[in-house]
């Protein structure tokens, strides 16, 4: 059973440099007072306000990286309860398939002594990559315990940290490919995990990563994808300017506008034989951030958001159901001020997570209802980032309305 003691008031601590260039933070861009955390899920309803906490996000002026600045103990917000895997996610697999064209143009028909992955998942990376390496390396904390279930005559999986890993213990690694999908925007100090990946792996190694885009988050007016996992927002500008720090160069980069804006990015570590800066073909494809610009942006998301929760508020006479118990479904209500108590319940189609509730929202996932109901229903989409999925569905059933809470679908 879940404690719930530890997210009645929850600590953190607070960040006051900018994790990529190191100065010292500005007032932030954006206050998130309340704010709650999401990806949790319970097995009953919770009765008391639990699971909020204050946010503050920030934009550097000088190299254009987003973050935020309160830091929650990753052991609250990672754990039995976070079960994300890419395989039970079709717009995770969908995502990882553009990577994985992304990383078969970068490498192309080369092949490597030893392919490594940092933050692994479910090897669904590795596993399409098997003859690319004669053997692949898969690491994951979230694993452990489960190494030797997983783990293959090729793929050797580690659950812990990079940074507690000795490569020795794999002979001859260099040159090697380095893979990270999704996990950059979780860690602390990602510039210091960087450096500590040009100490271990040399020139002729590849690193390809892929991360949340800040720039797609801003154009779409998506301050939703915003929440306290994410750390760090980066821009083309601000890992370009880590990259210069660090002595790393950029091979080229691509945008997954599908799914969370990513930003693939490939690079290396620079030369000591090697003059000039082969970064500076791309400066001119970058762009500064003005706090007050993001305010703008975020004043029109705000709008949007407001513009629905009158929607809702105003159905009178009919019932209102969610479609997609999305993993951040609170984030979405804390930024309409509506708890989605006005919902008879969430529909999902994922059976595990029928009886569910959220340890913040006083809704139930539920399974779908009867045709009939259905029809004289209003449905809210509530897996914003599935929507292209979803909505097929939806109009498949004919409810008597659909409610979409933003106006483009990407």
């Amino acid at each position: 059973m879940l404690d719930l003691s530890q997210f009645r008031t929850i600590s953190f601590k607070k960040r006051n440099e900018c994790a990529v260039c190191q100065r010292p933070l500005d007032s932030p861009t954006i206050q998130l007072p309340d704010f709650p955390v999401s990806e949790i899920y319970v097995d009953r309803l919770i009765d008391e306000k639990i699971g909020f906490v204050d946010q503050n996000f920030h934009v550097c002026i000088h190299c254009g990286h987003g973050q935020i600045s309160n830091i929650i103990d990753p052991n609250i917000l990672y754990r039995e309860s976070y079960f994300f895997r890419t395989s039970m996610s079709k717009t995770a697999r969908r995502s990882n398939d553009f990577f994985l064209t992304f990383i078969q143009d970068i490498i192309k028909r080369k092949k490597f002594k030893k392919i490594f992955e940092i933050g692994c998942n479910d090897l669904y990376l590795l596993n399409s990559l098997k003859s690319r390496a004669a053997h692949l390396i898969g690491i994951d904390p979230v694993l452990k315990s489960d190494e030797m279930n997983i783990s293959d005559k090729k793929i050797t999986v580690i659950g812990d940290f990079f940074e507690n890993i000795d490569l020795s213990n794999f002979g001859d690694y260099n040159p090697s490919l380095i893979l990270s999908s999704h996990t950059l925007e979780h860690l602390e100090n990602p510039r210091q995990f960087i450096q500590l990946l040009f100490e271990h792996f040399n020139e002729k190694s590849v690193f390809i990563f892929q991360f949340p885009g800040f720039e797609t988050l801003v154009d779409n007016y998506r301050f939703d994808q915003v929440f306290h996992q994410h750390l760090q927002y980066f821009s083309l500008k601000s890992i370009i300017f880590l990259l210069n720090e660090l002595e790393g160069e950029l091979i080229d980069f691509r945008v997954n506008p599908h799914h969370w804006g990513s930003l693939m990015v490939a690079f290396k570590k620079k030369s000591k034989k090697q003059s000039g800066n082969q970064n500076e073909k791309f400066l001119p494809l970058c762009r500064s951030f003005d706090p007050e610009d993001i305010r703008t942006h975020y004043e029109m998301f705000k709008c949007q958001m407001n513009f629905v929760s009158q929607h809702l508020t105003s159905i009178y006479g009919e019932k209102i159901y969610g479609y997609g118990a999305a993993l951040m479904l609170p984030i979405l209500a804390y930024h309409l001020d509506n708890d989605l108590s006005c919902l008879e319940g969430v529909i999902d189609d994922d059976v595990s997570k029928h009886g569910m509730y959220y340890i913040n929202l006083p809704v139930k996932i539920c399974p779908m209802p009867g045709l009939e109901e259905i029809q004289k229903s209003v449905m809210l989409i509530t897996a914003v980032d599935n929507t292209s999925i979803i909505l097929p569905k939806a109009l498949s059933l004919n409810p008597a309305k659909i409610i979409l809470p933003f106006n483009s679908i990407c």
